[in-house]
């Protein structure tokens, strides 16, 4: 290769001189710009007929365990880092709090401030409440892993008062001793949200938490953790009128469904404990008329003596009888740029209802390929909403 350059030309099958009709040669010249020996002629020749052809896997831009670490990336990084969050929960008198800090994948602690005397310390002795729990019965009571919900300090009383294996406690922080409460302590209330527009997959994994459902159908739902593909794990059946105190993170969702199998909702749990009513409206079905009950992607609430239902028709707010399937048209100015949404409020004798009627904003929608969907061979199309700043905004307001 002495006295040989290497010339930065496109590879490419030879190209035809058009005046001698002869090979033009690429590849490696002389200084002189003379060809050079005739084994490196060949070499040439073999690069620019052989080089299309050349194995894919040598031109590939990633192997397929790239594009899956890439796809794993967020698992992979997920829960790294913890003692990165404080959310106080202010006491009495404002000048102290109590927080609860991830120290671990999978561990916790209770932490009470003083913020007037700058102190900070354990909110109270986790070791010794856990073996106080386990000797009451409650399950998987560890001093790093302590199940309490719904947690409130009694500063004046030296007590801390929460929920844990589905029981009310308190807890005396002077003795340590764990006494069981009647009754129920504070927690936020939440239904189901229906399936439309609902989140499909536990995208985010926040702090722990839990949600406490409580089956108030007709019959046995089960409940469906959706984890971060979106697929269902079964997590038992509960029982009519039967609750549970289910231990999960914030923004992971839950599907319930009944016997049937039919889905009655979805709930995307919160940073603080929730209690969750499953309620008859979500397993109700219309008994009028064939064509009504076959009516699909309607809006429909069943009022709270369970005689009629609700539901948009043509923009406008339709009700029906459950027994005789009698139809009653409410509203007749319902239009399809001001059109009644699936949103409805009873009265709690049922006598009055209350709709929301929104007003059309600007649309405007932004297109993704799902390439290798799980139910077919073919790419998918998707779209969402995406507005920008000065779009039209949809207009909601009460009738």
């Amino acid at each position: 290769m002495s006295g040989m350059v290497q010339v930065a030309a496109d590879v490419s099958p030879l190209h035809l001189n058009s005046r001698k009709s002869e090979p033009t040669h690429v590849g490696c010249y002389s200084q002189k710009g003379h060809p050079a020996n005739a084994s490196m002629r060949f070499l040439s020749f073999l690069l620019c007929v052989l080089g299309p052809t050349w194995p894919s896997s040598t031109l590939a831009q990633g192997s397929r365990a790239d594009y899956e670490r890439a796809a794993n990336l967020r698992k992979v990084t997920e829960n790294k880092v913890y003692r990165d969050r404080v959310e106080p929960h202010w006491l009495t008198g404002n000048t102290q709090f109590w927080y609860r800090v991830k120290t671990g994948a999978a561990t916790h602690e209770f932490i009470l401030v003083d913020a007037e005397k700058g102190e900070r310390k354990p909110a109270f002795d986790h070791a010794k409440l856990a073996a106080a729990l386990t000797q009451a019965g409650v399950t998987n009571a560890q001093a790093n892993q302590l199940p309490l919900d719904r947690l409130e300090f009694n500063l004046a009383e030296n007590a801390a008062d929460f929920r844990a294996g589905g029981k009310n406690w308190r807890y005396d922080l002077w003795t340590g001793q764990l006494q069981e409460r009647a009754g129920t302590t504070n927690g936020t209330a939440a239904g189901l949200s229906p399936l439309e527009g609902a989140p499909r997959a536990s995208t985010r994994t926040g702090d722990e938490t839990s949600v406490t459902f409580v089956n108030r159908t007709e019959g046995e739902v089960e409940l469906f953790w959706l984890d971060a593909d979106g697929e269902r794990k079964s997590y038992g059946k509960l029982a009519v009128g039967a609750e549970r105190d289910q231990h999960t993170f914030a923004g992971h969702v839950w599907l319930v469904m009944n016997a049937s199998g039919r889905p009655l909702g979805v709930f995307q749990a919160e940073d603080k404990p929730v209690r969750v009513e499953i309620g008859n409206q979500t397993t109700r079905r219309p008994r009028g008329d064939r064509p009504f009950r076959r009516r699909e992607n309607r809006s429909r609430d069943v009022s709270p003596d369970g005689q009629w239902y609700a539901f948009v028709r043509e923009s406008n707010v339709v009700i029906s009888n459950t027994a005789s399937g009698e139809l009653v048209t409410l509203t007749s100015d319902g239009t399809t740029n001001d059109a009644y949404a699936e949103r409805f409020f009873w009265s709690p004798d049922s006598k009055k209802l209350v709709a929301v009627r929104v007003e059309k904003g600007q649309e405007r929608k932004v297109y993704y390929v799902e390439s290798s969907p799980k139910d077919q061979l073919q790419p998918k199309l998707h779209s969402y909403d995406y507005l920008k700043p000065g779009d039209k905004l949809p207009h909601p307001r009460p009738h």
